[in-house]
């Protein structure tokens, strides 16, 4: 019948994709708002349980039976970061959890792989968004240890950051040091090692895509900024660059790179208004 024609799909669809591929988005009809006004169009799609459970069982299926890495990223990573395990318990649960806890356990669960050739892309309109802020990043190692520098500003939402100069130093976010913060959400970042993880953290620290990653729990962050003067606190909204025609239904057609990459090559590809305006 038709659901369970839709379970299977889901189930392939699954398989699919954790193989690893690098389908974009073409951000070509766009809505850019705050994000506590779009996290009901980026919500997860009602699954019944059974599908859930379904989905569960053929990405276990998928992580025993086609990732070779397995052994590999234990070793690396430690037993914590077993994702078969993680997988036999959401098997066990899924039916009981809501969708959101659901769709968000899977992606946290392959984002532990640290594997970014192997990713649980959520379902539509979930993977139809980008969380971002309009500033960029980048580091410099000085003597007493790694600074992280204001580098360019994005054209969209550029009101929200009148008062941030190139060259300024981010010094916390969210009231935790810098180093600090970059480490913690470096292990949240698939990075398969030390400087894949640092270069992802510091991609993370503008922009969550919603493809791959939870959305941010809260819709503010607060960065810690110091230019010549006295470091000075500046509440941002996380913003939420949608994608029209994947929420109306369009597929992901090919494209030359992931639409969670957060590099000036997919700026420049994508449109005018995401280039740095200094």
């Amino acid at each position: 019948g038709t659901a369970m024609n839709r379970s299977w799909a889901i189930g392939l669809q699954l398989a699919m994709l954790a193989i690893g591929f690098g389908a974009a988005t073409p951000l070509t009809a766009q809505t850019v708002t705050p994000l506590s006004e779009s996290r009901d169009r980026l919500s997860v799609p009602s699954y019944r349980a059974a599908e859930r459970s379904l989905l569960a069982e053929k990405t276990l299926m998928t992580i025993e039976q086609l990732f070779v890495h397995r052994d590999l990223k234990v070793a690396d990573f430690g037993e914590h970061h077993d994702p078969v395990p993680r997988l036999q318990q959401l098997s066990r649960e899924a039916a009981d959890l809501t969708n959101n806890e659901f769709h968000n356990q899977i992606a946290t669960i392959f984002i532990d792989l640290h594997d970014l050739h192997t990713n649980y892309v959520a379902p539509a309109p979930r993977s139809c968004g980008i969380a971002f802020i309009p500033l960029k990043f980048g580091t410099v190692e000085e003597a007493e240890g790694l600074e992280v520098l204001v580098t360019g500003k994005l054209q969209l939402g550029q009101e929200y950051v009148e008062d941030v100069d190139k060259g300024m130093r981010l010094l916390a976010v969210n009231g935790e040091d810098i180093v600090s913060h970059l480490e913690a959400i470096g292990h949240l970042s698939g990075g398969a090692n030390g400087p894949a993880m640092r270069y992802r953290a510091l991609q993370m620290l503008s922009m969550l895509g919603a493809r791959t990653h939870p959305l941010p729990a809260d819709d503010r962050v607060t960065l810690t900024l110091q230019g010549e003067g006295q470091p000075f606190d500046l509440a941002l909204p996380w913003l939420a660059f949608l994608n029209n025609d994947c929420l109306e239904g369009e597929p992901d057609p090919p494209g030359p790179i992931g639409s969670d990459n957060w590099s000036d090559e997919g700026w420049r590809y994508y449109q005018p208004q995401w280039q740095t305006q200094m």
